[in-house]
């Protein structure tokens, strides 16, 4: 939109109820309004797979109302961890893509020091920044 060029798209869109479930340790959230007061918050994380492998997650939220908006602020705090269960999508050279996930604490059947460990010791090499670089 920035500098007007146009490019034609060819995608066929097929849209399905497929859902993804992880666990997530939030490492980022930022909180955005738009003009048509529209807003959306964008939750950065680390997720692990089923066996145990550490990828980068993007959460994005659409809240209706600033009360849902600020719930959501509070409840993702930096560094916790969540089950996590939504639509996705796997854009190309980008994280995996969660809307509107349900979220809920860990049960207490995980132990926080072991999922903290796991992160740890897995995403090692998993080394990946937020801006890109490694």
């Amino acid at each position: 939109m920035e500098t007007g060029e146009a490019k034609e798209i060819i995608y066929y869109p097929f849209f399905a109820e497929f859902e993804v479930s992880t666990l997530v340790r939030v490492e980022k959230v930022e909180s955005f309004s738009f003009p048509d007061d529209s807003m959306q918050v964008s939750v950065d994380c680390h997720g692990l797979d089923s066996i145990g492998m550490v990828y980068d997650v993007c959460l994005d939220f659409f809240p209706q109302s600033t009360q849902e908006r600020d719930k959501i602020v509070e409840d993702l705090k930096l560094a916790s961890y969540f089950l996590v269960k939504g639509k996705y999508g796997m854009p190309k050279d980008a994280p995996l893509s969660i809307s509107n996930p349900e979220y809920r604490p860990i049960e207490p059947a995980f132990s926080e020091n072991e999922i903290s460990e796991v992160f740890r010791v897995n995403g090692r090499k998993h080394e990946k920044t937020w801006n890109g670089s490694s």
